[in-house]
């Protein structure tokens, strides 16, 4: 899957072609908030199952500004059908690794790099898990409305 939120707006203006009520579960719930959020014209209702995510993610300045630009890099990325550059080599899956996760053993990262990484149908390297998960979460504050 390129793209949880992107995947959703082409089945939704692909084969739906109308606004339609959107049901998510779990990570699912997620995806339809955010695709709520970024696309509102193309639903008609929302239902959330246990979807609220990971609480505290720091808020944008401005929301409204944020999910039209976010909306634009969204449509823009994907709208090319190339598929993308790949990791590389194990090295660079390795430092990503590293870098987004700071208190993992850098002695044990290249075992954990060559385990999370694939070749693809073009022999690129690539992460064998869908990276872009992360990106379809709401933010969310459990002290939010207290």
């Amino acid at each position: 899957m390129k793209n949880f939120i992107y995947d959703l707006w082409r089945v939704q203006n692909d084969h739906v072609g109308r606004p339609a009520v959107i049901v998510g579960h779990s990570l699912g719930g997620q995806i339809a908030s955010r695709y709520a959020a970024v696309f509102p014209e193309t639903i008609v209702g929302l239902v959330l199952v246990e979807g609220l995510g990971p609480p505290a993610f720091p808020e944008p300045a401005d929301e409204h500004a944020w999910l039209k630009g976010y909306r634009e890099r969204l449509l823009t990325r994907f709208a090319d059908s190339a598929p993308g550059r790949g990791l590389g080599n194990v090295e660079f899956a390795t430092s990503r690794l590293l870098a987004n996760n700071p208190r993992l053993d850098a002695a044990r990262a290249p075992q954990i790099a060559a385990a999370l990484t694939r070749r693809d149908d073009q022999d690129k390297l690539v992460w064998a898990f869908d990276s872009h998960a992360g990106a379809a979460f709401v933010r969310a504050d459990r002290d939010e409305g207290e």
